[in-house]
């Protein structure tokens, strides 16, 4: 997915902040983490994330889906409850019930 528009601010700002204002799923973090991987440029250059951005610079924003794949694992569950839309189960402490980075 690309972003391509114009900046319309009253003052300068630094262009993490101003991103994460103007695209309210986005975190600054997350702008931070595009922006150290080249992925957002300001008039067609890449830049550090204290840049400030000022009226009519032209920011494009491009995200690259990451795709990951989730493996199913074999478990011995303890179902107490099921039907079409809920379950419950009773697991052991520390048991991960969804992917979490880092581990696997």
């Amino acid at each position: 997915m690309i972003y391509n528009f114009c900046v319309l601010v009253e003052q300068q700002k630094r262009v993490d902040m101003y991103l994460s204002a103007l695209f309210e799923d986005f975190s600054r973090s997350y702008v931070q983490k595009l922006i150290d991987k080249g992925q957002v440029t300001i008039n067609g250059k890449t830049f550090y994330k204290n840049v400030k951005v000022k009226n009519r610079d032209e920011i494009r924003i491009e995200i690259i889906l990451e795709q990951t794949e989730v493996v199913a694992e074999d478990m011995n569950l303890d179902v107490i409850f099921e039907d079409k839309e809920i379950i419950v189960l009773n697991k052991e402490p520390r048991v991960n019930v969804h992917p979490v980075p880092g581990e696997g």
